[in-house]
């Protein structure tokens, strides 16, 4: 018995070395567990320690490194149990009264797709070839004389290509035109560099009023090509149109000045004048209200006596028509920015012109008709607004066939 108690007592001292690291552990990591694993487990330790003497070295070294792992595990085990260690069951919610429960939301609608947009089956900048050729001109800029007069002698080809005409007149066209710009004293006083001196002779050749090879001047074939809206010839035309359009861009949100000794080119009364011909039906369609462009470049002038010259030849030219007197009508405050005046630069001195831009917006204000015969002395009468800025007016706004 001596025996026995000895082994029981070495068994013992051992187990409790041992076991004193794994309760002071279980006692930091698992206060919350300790009480109910001591009352719970008392009385199995003394018959542990007694019968399971030779097990109890070997529990405890093979169980030394998992102690702390086997305490978290069990008080994540007893936190699930109530204070009796029993696991308890969540009951659920019993589902709510039908009655109850809020009415559904209806969902939102999804919005109409969106109406496939329609062209127009009617004359506009949108569906023109020239927004087409023009639009991807717009960083590039004309430099030099050379490309100038390459862009019109391909222009001049084009021109009677598509007019049928020999290729002969637009040779005699352009060789007329060249040399009257190799020859002009006007060109000889023209302070521009670079662009600006080929935008400069650009309009010289604008105002030209030579007539060889298609018996028609420049200013009518250009505004003819854009008019007709020329697919084949606008490759090269609106080479010609941008190099017009350096000396119109810059002035945006400027007055407009030209070498004109200082003195402002804006009218005096901010209306310029327009005098033409045209059949009595075109007249019909500048109804008051009316927003439309201009698909050519249209030419006014400060004096009012010039558009009265122009209404008395067109009519001996064309007797069949009617003279209209068309004034525009510039905002002081907003002015235009798509206008230029030429007066120094064409070779029609004295006209005072204000160039705009093809396809500019305007809006008419009123169409007068006169009493009595309508004559170049007694002409109908358009009023019209510029619009300070093209962006003014949707591209699709009819284009006039008549100006």
């Amino acid at each position: 018995m001596g025996q026995r108690a000895l082994q029981c007592t070495d068994a013992t001292k051992e187990h409790a070395t041992t076991a004193g690291r794994v309760v002071r552990d279980q006692t930091v990591t698992a206060a919350g567990a300790t009480r109910d694993f001591t009352v719970t487990a008392a009385g199995a330790t003394k018959d542990f320690t007694v019968t399971a003497a030779g097990a109890t070295k070997e529990f405890t070294v093979n169980a030394a490194h998992s102690t702390r792992d086997a305490v978290n595990t069990t008080v994540q085990r007893l936190s699930q149990k109530n204070e009796y260690g029993i696991e308890e069951e969540e009951e659920e919610a019993p589902p709510p009264d039908a009655a109850d429960a809020p009415p559904p939301v209806a969902a939102a609608p999804a919005p109409p797709p969106p109406e496939p947009k329609v062209a127009p089956t009617w004359p506009c900048l949108e569906t023109s070839q020239y927004k087409v050729f023009y639009t991807p001109t717009k960083n590039q800029s004309v430099t030099s004389q050379i490309e100038l007069f390459t862009a019109l002698e391909q222009f001049l080809t084009a021109y009677g290509k598509h007019n049928g005409f020999e290729q002969s007149a637009a040779d005699e066209c352009f060789n007329g035109l060249k040399k009257e710009i190799e020859e002009s004293e006007l060109v000889k006083t023209l302070t521009g560099q670079g662009k600006r001196l080929v935008a400069e002779i650009a309009v010289v050749l604008w105002s030209s009023a030579l007539r060889d090879g298609f018996d028609r001047e420049f200013c009518s074939i250009l505004n003819h090509s854009v008019r007709e809206d020329m697919e084949t010839v606008l490759p090269s035309c609106v080479i010609l149109c941008r190099a017009m359009a350096t000396l119109i861009v810059p002035t945006r949100g400027t007055a407009v000045r030209g070498p004109t000794q200082g003195r402002t080119v804006w009218p005096k009364d901010w209306v310029t004048h327009r005098g033409t011909t045209m059949p009595r039906e075109a007249v019909n369609f500048f109804a008051d209200g009316m927003m439309y462009r201009a698909p050519m470049y249209l030419a006014t002038s400060c004096q009012q006596t010039v558009a009265t010259e122009f209404m008395e030849r067109g009519h001996g030219e064309n007797p069949d028509r009617v003279p209209v007197h068309f004034k525009f009508y510039i905002n002081p405050m907003k002015k235009c920015d798509h206008v230029f005046y030429i007066e120094g630069f064409t070779q029609c001195a004295g006209e005072e012109e204000l160039l705009y831009a093809p396809y500019s917006a305007f809006k008419v204000r009123n169409t007068i008709l006169p009493d009595g015969e309508i004559t170049y002395l007694n002409p109908i009468i358009v009023e019209i607004d510029v619009q300070p800025n093209n962006m003014n007016a949707k591209e699709d706004v009819p284009n006039s066939s008549w100006h």
